[in-house]
């Protein structure tokens, strides 16, 4: 069962996004678990992404392992002015600094040294995954974060819904309509679709509406679970950010 969601009234941390780096730091061990599980499933590959536009893909790997290390070990709360952004702009901000004294350093932590000692949630085939949504971008390094981040909540959600759908044993229907969820296609193609279904195409149009209802639903859990808040004009902003970072 998932750890519930804090809500800190400490001055230093007065907006609710925040308290995920809070509870790493000051929660219990259940809770400081609970928030790095989270943390690096949202930031671990868009940070990925930006430390392998400066190292390879051994030392990329190594310093996004490395820095959230450093967010269990040292107190970065001291230049986190939650009033002034987002978590995410923080983190960010705080990895370029973090990738910089890397930089400077003649040798680059390897594995085997402390990032071992840390659990987190890695994205298997980060590398092929950077070499086709990262490797050729041009954007600057804030917009091209932006926008991983946001491909990641949408895939993780598609992900989550897929499992759900499993579990009802309704996989086969999942793969119909997926094609169909992001796109308004032909009506002739939706035809077919809900023929290929067994279904009338009034009944497919149906399945369909609430599959993308399903889905949004899961991407604002999952921007829920990373802010830390079931807070509706949070999660809306940042539902807006997300959508925003493909404009």
């Amino acid at each position: 069962m998932e750890a519930p969601l804090m809500d800190y009234t400490s001055p230093q941390f007065p907006v609710t996004r925040w308290t995920l780096l809070h509870s790493l730091r000051e929660g219990s061990a259940e809770e400081s678990k609970h928030a790095l599980e989270i943390l690096s499933r949202a930031y671990w590959f868009p940070l990925y992404v930006v430390a392998r536009k400066r190292f390879s893909e051994i030392d990329a790997e190594d310093a996004v392992q490395g820095f959230f290390l450093n967010l269990l070990k040292r107190d970065l709360f001291q230049q986190a002015d939650a009033s002034r952004g987002r978590l995410r702009t923080f983190l960010l901000v705080a990895f370029e600094s973090y990738c910089n004294h890397l930089l400077k350093r003649e040798n680059t932590q390897r594995r085997g040294g402390e990032a071992e000692h840390i659990s987190l949630i890695t994205v298997h085939g980060a590398e092929s995954r950077y070499i086709k949504h990262a490797e050729a971008s041009t954007e600057d390094t804030e917009t091209l974060y932006n926008r991983i981040w946001a491909r990641t909540v949408l895939e993780t959600s598609l992900q989550l819904l897929s499992q759900e759908y499993a579990r009802r044993g309704q996989s086969p229907r999942f793969q119909l309509l997926v094609v169909h969820l992001t796109q308004a296609d032909p009506e002739e193609e939706l035809q077919a679709s809900a023929s290929a279904a067994g279904m009338t195409a009034e009944a497919y149009r149906v399945a369909l509406h609430r599959l993308r209802k399903e889905y949004r639903k899961k991407i604002e859990l999952e921007l829920a679970k990373t802010l830390d808040t079931a807070e509706p004009s949070l999660i809306r902003e940042e539902l807006n950010e997300l959508f925003r970072a493909f404009s």
